[in-house]
């Protein structure tokens, strides 16, 4: 790019895992990381660049995406779900992102919920992997066939497979409790269901829109709306090139590059 005349404005990073607010990854299991300062490491690596060199958490920097370019862009209060194989949320709260003291905030999938006498964290009844685990027909899946398989499930779902039409709309059911917690201390506006939620969304959304309705203290949810992203799997990478972009409509531009 230097070669070409043209300006990197800044290089950031969304990564699955818990980043404290000096960009180092205290946690990151899908990536075997712990207390690993991708932050420095990054800066050494392009030789201490003159333009700003960050790292977020994907669902973070997902909420921030789904904020400027999303479906319900411009919204002052809104939780964006990843839907990977993890299950973070992005906070938007009246009209910002919020990261909590030490950047760990929007850890739903650690809140402890019940559904048919089932007691389980949100990720491990409610997540992906959950979807997976009950419903993949191989038994170890790689990162790579992740959507593979999500499809193969959908694929079932639309031709109407009693157990898998079952299981969607029981964790659907799970999905929409530990929403319910979250839609309690917030009040968000709306719930956007991002990456492999979007695809199961038909048969999970109706039951979470139900379960949260039924469990919120405020009637009607408070006002509050589950809707799919229309960013899909991209909308953490969008929102890594969104900062950056938020930065220079505040006036803050880089340093050009070589000065």
């Amino acid at each position: 790019m230097d070669a070409e005349g043209r300006q990197i404005l800044g290089l950031a990073v969304a990564v699955p895992g818990m980043i404290d607010n000096d960009g180092v990854v205290q946690r990151a299991p899908m990536l075997g990381w712990a207390d690993f300062d991708l932050t420095g490491r990054l800066r050494q690596a392009m030789r201490d660049p003159k333009y700003a060199v960050t790292a977020d958490n994907d669902a973070n920097l997902g909420a921030v995406a789904e904020q400027r370019f999303g479906s319900w862009a411009g919204v002052s209060n809104m939780i964006y779900l990843t839907g990977e194989i993890g299950l973070g949320a992005g906070l938007i709260v009246d009209g910002e992102l919020r990261r909590g003291a030490s950047g760990f905030a929007g850890e739903i999938g650690n809140l402890l919920i019940e559904v048919d006498g089932r007691i389980g964290r949100v990720e491990d009844v409610a997540g992906i992997r959950a979807v997976l685990g009950e419903l993949s027909e191989s038994d170890d899946i790689a990162g790579t066939e992740v959507e593979a398989e999500v499809e193969d499930i959908v694929t079932r779902a639309r031709a109407g497979e009693p157990r898998v039409i079952e299981t969607l709309d029981r964790i659907g059911r799970s999905l929409g409790a530990g929403i319910a917690l979250a839609v309690d201390l917030l009040n968000p506006e709306a719930v956007v269901l991002g990456g492999h939620y979007q695809a199961l969304s038909p048969w999970i959304g109706p039951a979470a829109e139900t379960e949260l309705a039924a469990r919120t203290h405020a009637s009607g949810a408070g006002g509050a709306e589950i809707v799919v992203s229309a960013l899909g799997h991209e909308a953490p990478a969008l929102g890594a090139a969104t900062g950056i972009l938020n930065d220079i409509d505040a006036g803050l531009m880089p340093t050009p590059l070589g000065r």
